[in-house]
């Protein structure tokens, strides 16, 4: 798996931005998650919550993106094998909704 992190996978993650057209400033977890945790590996902000080791995790059903950590890099939207994580602003209309989930999970 790759680690968007190091130095050596910037200008891939830039052309992945390129690529995808990314226009949000964070990323979007919908209720299509289902907790496989490659996303939170990928996350090279740590924006991406429950943890494992954190006490809400077993109380949740899907993960969450902090969009005030998120830096929009795209490396979860490719480790996502089931296509849950969106751009804010490419959010299909039927999971808007879950931006504001995303960010009232942060407000508890």
């Amino acid at each position: 798996m790759a680690n968007f992190s190091d130095e050596a996978s910037t200008g891939f993650t830039y052309l992945l931005h390129q690529e995808m057209d990314i226009v949000a400033d964070f990323s979007v977890i919908t209720d299509k998650c289902i907790k496989d945790l490659l996303c939170i590996d990928a996350c090279p902000s740590g924006a991406i919550h429950p943890t494992p080791d954190e006490p809400r995790f077993s109380e949740v059903t899907q993960l969450y993106i902090d969009a005030e950590q998120c830096s929009n890099c795209g490396s979860c939207y490719v480790t996502c094998e089931v296509n849950a994580i969106f751009g804010a602003g490419e959010l299909p209309e039927e999971f808007a909704e879950f931006a504001e989930i995303n960010a009232e999970f942060f407000r508890c």
